[in-house]
């Protein structure tokens, strides 16, 4: 528009009606198009905002999802991985386990002379019992590698992948001996109860002929002969009684 005022002006075989009307003309297209790149920017940056708006909802909607799948996987009094997340995470490394050959291990923990605890001091100190114990297991295992969980009521589960039977027993041992040395719940009505757990333990190296239901029958049938022998004990299925546990030297570090 500047361009043509200023041929317009120097032009002196122009008239000065032919030179309004040019300069007219130019003005209406200037501002026409002036118009029209106001409006397609008006576009693009409402489809611009309204992508921004999109990605926000979606990002917020994950961000929920990942805390509602998270509370799905949680037990709810202890905060620890519950039976749901259990049995996937069981299936996950039983599938593993069979496609490289390494060996599977489970623990099955249950709470010595829990139901007296209950009926004599009320659930509430059997729920205190059961946090605090929830609380021992991260300490003893691998973060990241090994997974604890409630199994349900009283009774824990701990899956040990690449764990042989000896360090399974050796988890199952440390686990006990920190719950001999939790401190006593000053309640008047427990002072006769011992806390403490009884393990068992069970090691396989799974194969397609195999069930996940076969380890979990063992470390199961383990633990009855735990309890059978006095409690307060780890039993396992092999003979460990010649075993310096104490001098084994392995790839399990915490």
């Amino acid at each position: 528009m500047a361009m043509d005022v200023v041929f317009v002006s120097t032009d002196p075989w122009m008239s000065v009606g032919a030179g309004i009307k040019s300069i007219s003309l130019v003005a209406g297209c200037s501002l026409l198009s002036l118009m029209t790149c106001w409006a397609t920017e008006m576009d693009e940056r409402i489809s611009y905002a309204l992508f921004l708006r999109e990605e926000l909802n979606r990002e917020g909607l994950f961000r929920r999802n990942e805390a509602l799948t998270s509370l799905s996987n949680r037990d709810a009094l202890t905060g620890m991985a519950n039976r749901r997340f259990f049995d996937r995470s069981f299936a996950e490394a039983w599938a593993h386990a069979c496609s490289v050959c390494e060996p599977l291990s489970l623990l099955m923990i249950d709470i010595d002379q829990f139901k007296q605890l209950n009926d004599r001091c009320g659930h509430l100190m059997g729920d205190q019992v059961l946090v605090t114990l929830a609380s021992v297991f991260p300490e003893a295992i691998r973060e990241n590698i090994d997974l604890a969980a409630r199994f349900g009521g009283d009774e824990f589960v701990i899956l040990l992948p690449g764990v042989d039977v000896r360090e399974a027993h050796r988890v199952g041992e440390r686990i006990r001996r920190m719950v001999e040395t939790l401190p006593q719940i000053q309640q008047e009505c427990a002072r006769d109860i011992h806390i403490s757990i009884s393990c068992g333990t069970a090691t396989m190296i799974p194969t397609e002929l195999d069930s996940p239901t076969d380890l979990i029958l063992k470390a199961d049938k383990a633990l009855y002969d735990a309890k059978s022998q006095g409690k307060n004990r780890v039993y396992s299925q092999v003979d460990l009684a010649t075993l310096d546990l104490a001098s084994l030297e392995t790839d399990y570090q915490l």
